[in-house]
């Protein structure tokens, strides 16, 4: 993943697939933006607003 705050997101939505019994977390990002706050991502041009 580009983002480590998009982990989360896809590990959510695998798991409500039809027919997924268990989602295995073996995804790994480029950059950790888990200690950006909303104000940061927009200057940083990480958001798309």
């Amino acid at each position: 993943m580009d983002r480590k705050s998009q982990i989360t997101a896809a590990l959510s939505l695998t798991a409500q697939v039809d027919g997924v019994v268990d989602v295995i977390d073996q995804l790994d990002f480029v950059f950790d933006d888990s200690h950006f706050g909303p104000a940061d991502e927009v200057k940083l041009g990480l958001t798309d607003i």
